[in-house]
């Protein structure tokens, strides 16, 4: 048996140098390139065809050092397959070649261990601007009186007094002696509101009215009140406001207006007689006797304001009032003669309130 597989096995050896020899017997020595002029070292690879890879076993690998990676020329990458990667040592990055990165200088960035983040340098403390104190609300501060105010008042009549005069004018007036009757004010509640503009830190201007709701009256001699009626008056009011402190003011004023008496009581049923009799003597002027019966005034007041918030004041003012007030007046046609009856006084005028 062993002989005859030896045969075979010489027989098969023949066929294959045949099968070589008749292949080279094909191919013309003249048509082949020159060999390169460098022979090739031990280590390189075997001849191969321009533009084809190497011959390599179907199915397997070419063969290769265990342990060992394919031999390089100094200074040069290593021999690359046609599409694949160039082989790198384990654990190291390719060497750069000259035109890329340049190598960095000594005291630039440090070297950085790998795994570890480079060394900060601790931030500088930034300087802190000192922050502007908050201003702390003052416990009195100083109060300012701007643009306009509106200020409702409450008072009364503390003292006054009058006359009550008839009189006659005209040159038919002979022999007429008329009269004058003496009277006193008995107090009454006055109600009073103000409008003022600043004009200056110094001056205000503005109207302002004053009601009196009764102005009972005592004539001389007589036991018994007299009531007179009701006295509205309107007027024009100039007031200083020199300041005092941080929240007050003084506050002189002076005012002067038209007022109107609107007669009732006592006054009134007197005034109706009166018109009744004029009126059956055929007298003209038999219309003054109705109401109102219109006069003037004339105050000067002192008073002082003190500021309780940025918009509120308190106020208190004494007012001195001289008034005039014509009540009736009636004449005699053909005659050159006119009788009248006025009222002239004076009142003490307390008052107190708000500015707003």
């Amino acid at each position: 048996m062993t002989t005859r597989l030896l045969m075979k096995s010489t027989l098969l050896a023949a066929s294959l140098m045949l099968i070589g020899s008749l292949a080279n017997a094909q191919t013309d020595p003249a048509d082949q390139p020159p060999a390169p002029a460098t022979s090739p070292t031990p280590e390189t690879s075997p001849q191969q065809q321009p533009g084809a890879y190497p011959q390599q076993q179907p199915g397997a690998y070419p063969q290769q050092q265990p342990g060992a990676y394919p031999q390089q020329q100094p200074g040069a990458y290593p021999q690359q397959q046609p599409g694949a990667y160039p082989q790198q040592q384990p654990g190291a990055y390719p060497q750069q070649q000259p035109g890329a990165y340049p190598q960095q200088q000594p005291g630039a960035y440090p070297q950085q261990q790998p795994g570890a983040y480079p060394q900060q340098q601790p931030m500088a403390q930034q300087p802190v601007a000192p922050q502007a104190a908050e201003p702390v609300p003052e416990e009195n501060p100083q109060r300012e009186l701007k643009g306009f105010a509106f200020g409702p008042r409450l008072g009364f009549v503390a003292a006054g007094s009058g006359t009550d005069k008839f009189s006659c004018s005209g040159s038919d007036c002979t022999g007429y002696t008329g009269g004058s009757y003496d009277y006193d004010h008995k107090g009454g509640i006055v109600l009073g509101a103000d409008f003022f503009g600043q004009l200056s830190e110094l001056i205000r201007l503005g109207g302002g009215l004053l009601y009196t709701m009764s102005n009972d009256t005592e004539y001389d001699g007589v036991s018994d009140d007299y009531s007179t009626g009701s006295v509205l008056s309107t007027d024009v009011i100039l007031e200083l406001t020199p300041r005092v402190g941080r929240s007050a003011w003084l506050t002189p004023r002076l005012q002067l207006g038209p007022s109107f008496l609107f007669a009732s009581g006592d006054l009134q049923s007197d005034l109706e007689d009166g018109k009744q009799s004029c009126k059956d003597n055929q007298l003209s002027g038999c219309s003054s006797f109705d109401n109102p019966h219109i006069g003037f005034n004339f105050a000067l007041g002192f008073g002082a304001l003190f500021a309780v918030g940025d918009k509120v004041r308190l106020r208190g003012d004494a007012l001195f009032e001289y008034y005039s007030i014509k009540l009736i007046s009636e004449s005699v046609p053909g005659y050159s003669a006119e009788v009248s009856e006025k009222v002239t006084g004076s009142r003490l005028l307390l008052l107190g309130g708000l500015e707003i």
